[in-house]
């Protein structure tokens, strides 16, 4: 009988989204300090720095897959001077994990421009955690560390995709009981201006420009085409809590003191003119969608002023 209910949930999952792993959100890799990465490139091989001028991107799954060479091209082309990208995104971060790593692996590659794009994981991992800036994951971190015994006899069970969908259905109601929690949106906000703040504050410290860039989110989005709305049904129980959580965040940081040269980029506007599917999920982005992401967020970096500095050019030339 487990086997059946185990056979018929990865049946389900992987019809509905392709994948039968998919959402089993355990699955992550330890990295001491930030806790979880979904892929090596922190630790990637770098270039020595060179005369081009270097963009260095943090964020979660949907920075982490756009293409370098689609971000490298749209800078290049109104910059008229050669790019590189340096893509540290990570599946399933949050503002937390992007400062830290920003320190601990950004920091010393010397970009000259740090794009961050973020907020919906910080919203949505706050509604099932309670507790702003705290993991997803925390819990089987800690469970694997102070409890390594129990945690053994877990794993067979984490592996099962019928026991994550009905953690999922758990999940759902937590989140249901956090959208009702103003306290718990406010304070989520308000982490965020402090994490972007902090951020602001190490680019000012490397003297470099900083494109805070809020992330598109499919119930933003004006015109739906048909697929997305299906998407966007697909995603109602949280719509409106998530739509409303990175609506604020679009308020409040163009009134919010950054300290360095901040270009505030609200991405949720990117594709307000655009005709064509733009999602393959509430987040993630198709092709065509990350390709007029990257020329909105060169654009609006360009518009409000973002040149190289001849003291990065002659770092560079070093």
């Amino acid at each position: 009988m487990l086997g059946g209910l185990e056979a018929a949930a990865r049946i389900y999952v992987w019809k509905k989204y392709g994948d039968q792993l998919h959402g089993m959100n355990w699955k992550f890799m330890y990295e001491p300090y930030i806790q979880t990465r979904t892929d090596d490139r922190l630790h990637q091989d770098v270039p020595p720095k060179s005369d081009a001028f270097r963009i260095l991107v943090i964020g979660g799954s949907t920075a982490s897959l756009i293409p370098n060479d689609l971000l490298a091209d749209a800078f290049q082309s109104k910059l008229n001077r050669k790019v590189e990208v340096i893509n540290m995104g990570q599946g399933a971060f949050i503002m937390n994990q992007e400062r830290i790593t920003l320190m601990l692996h950004g920091m010393h590659l010397k970009p000259d421009l740090l794009i961050t794009l973020n907020g919906a994981n910080d919203i949505v991992t706050a509604s099932k955690t309670l507790r702003p800036g705290i993991t997803y994951s925390n819990d089987f971190i800690a469970l694997g560390v102070n409890r390594p015994v129990v945690n053994g006899l877990l794993g067979m069970i984490r592996n099962s995709q019928f026991l994550n969908c009905v953690n999922k259905l758990r999940e759902r109601q937590i989140e249901g009981k956090a959208q009702v929690n103003e306290g718990l949106l406010a304070d989520t906000v308000m982490h965020c201006q402090e994490a972007l703040h902090s951020m602001a504050t190490i680019a000012k410290g490397m003297d470099i420009p900083y494109a805070m860039v809020l992330q598109p989110y499919i119930h933003l989005r004006s015109g739906l085409k048909d697929d997305e709305r299906e998407l966007a049904d697909a995603f109602a129980y949280r719509g409106e809590y998530m739509a409303k959580g990175i609506r604020t965040l679009s308020e409040v940081l163009p009134e919010t003191e950054f300290p360095g040269e901040v270009f505030m980029i609200d991405g949720t506007k990117a594709f307000d003119a655009v005709e064509g599917q733009c999602f393959v999920d509430e987040v993630h982005l198709s092709e065509f969608g990350n390709e007029k992401l990257v020329d909105y967020i060169a654009t609006a970096a360009i518009a409000q002023g973002l040149e190289p500095k001849p003291s990065n050019i002659a770092t560079s030339a070093q």
